[in-house]
């Protein structure tokens, strides 16, 4: 009765349209396909981690998947080139029991972590899964993100091969600090990191939040830090896909961090 009652108010739920960074304040918080503590679960996340909360449905956040969480798909759905044979559902787990939170194309590359029986986990889409909002702190101060808009048109430099060119047409989430005079104010501790995302212009060359390092979610862009570097021209990494490292900071008043890259290259 709960599974049906569920399955009907989700459809009426109001989504939060604004996009927020929040701190894990549990030692463990679990994360779930879908929104509901009878759902399994896909990973942990532990205390400090930072999410984007891209959603919101009564005490459940909606963030980025992680790279840690549970992604299954049918061995048989997968040919021996690692690309979907067949479309199929992501599972979270090794059965058809456990719920389903993603939808594989024909023909989509699938990165294999392990292989199990009939089962093929692999590393999971980019897609919303979920959280117990009562675990996740958000700031009070964090600043409204400004509204999306359609980006320029920009293919990326052919030196890059590994890279395809960028879709003609991206939503982008243009996520920016308020104006500020003087030096940054950073709060927080400074830590290693290493993300994988898309590098989009936000703004004019010369401003510390010119360039940044986004997701897709649902067909739109959201950015996941600030990009600086004193040896990295990023304008020739607009719309390639990368793995960067490096420093990150949060400066207050800002609702991403900024990273310091030491090493960006491109993602395969």
């Amino acid at each position: 009765m709960k599974l049906f009652l569920l399955s009907i108010l989700l459809p009426l739920a109001v989504f939060a349209d604004d996009v927020r960074t929040g701190i894990v304040t549990a030692d463990q918080l679990n994360v779930r396909p879908k929104p509901g503590i009878h759902y399994q679960i896909l990973c942990t996340l532990p205390r400090n981690s930072e999410v984007v909360v891209l959603k919101e449905v009564e005490q459940w956040y909606g963030i980025q998947c992680p790279a840690t969480a549970q992604a299954w798909v049918p061995a048989a759905k997968v040919g021996t080139d690692n690309f979907a044979s067949h479309r199929t559902p992501v599972y979270a787990g090794a059965g058809t029991l456990y719920a389903t939170f993603a939808t594989i194309k024909k023909g989509e590359p699938v990165e294999i972590v392990e292989r199990r029986d009939k089962w093929i986990r692999i590393a999971p889409p980019e897609v919303v899964v979920w959280v117990h909002g009562s675990y996740v702190e958000i700031p009070d101060d964090e600043p409204p993100p400004v509204a999306a808009e359609e980006p320029r048109e920009q293919r990326p430099p052919e030196f890059i091969e590994s890279t395809p060119p960028a879709p003609e047409k991206l939503k982008v989430h243009r996520i920016l600090p308020r104006a500020q005079s003087g030096e940054l104010t950073f709060i927080g501790d400074a830590k290693q990191v290493a993300k994988a995302g898309l590098v989009i212009p936000l703004a004019e060359e010369g401003t510390p939040w010119a360039h940044a390092i986004a997701v897709n979610v649902n067909d739109t862009y959201y950015p996941l830090a600030y990009l600086k570097g004193a040896t990295v021209d990023f304008t020739a990494w607009e719309w390639h896909s990368v793995h960067v490292n490096g420093t990150q900071r949060w400066v207050k008043g800002w609702p991403r961090p900024i990273i310091d890259v030491a090493e960006i290259k491109a993602r395969k």
